[in-house]
């Protein structure tokens, strides 16, 4: 998820100099910790609505599907090492291995 964070905040300071944005400190740390929410309000306020509308919709496709790899590589990697899919602790795994001990 760092990682994430730092290249959202890249792109953005590259962008932001390309297009001659000035870029405040609080928008910078907005960028980082509420990236959601500070993108679409750089792409509108930088391009205007109708292009701030398509950069958002594609920041947000491409969140998703960082968010959908990141799993799939989780998945993928338990499912080499064997591991169950459920996360250790999982209070539905732990009730279905108490209702399968004998008794």
């Amino acid at each position: 998820m760092l990682a994430l964070a730092f290249l959202i905040f890249a792109w953005f300071r590259i962008d932001a100099d390309q297009r001659s944005y000035e870029r405040s400190i609080w928008l910078n740390i907005c960028v980082v910790v509420f990236a959601i929410f500070a993108m679409p309000y750089y792409f509108f306020s930088s391009r205007g609505v109708r292009d701030g509308f398509a950069s958002s919709g594609v920041f947000l496709l491409v969140v998703l599907a960082s968010i959908s790899l990141t799993r799939l590589g989780h998945f993928a990697a338990s499912a080499l090492h064997g591991h169950s899919f459920e996360p250790d602790g999982c209070a539905a795994a732990q009730l279905r291995s108490d209702f399968l001990q004998p008794r």
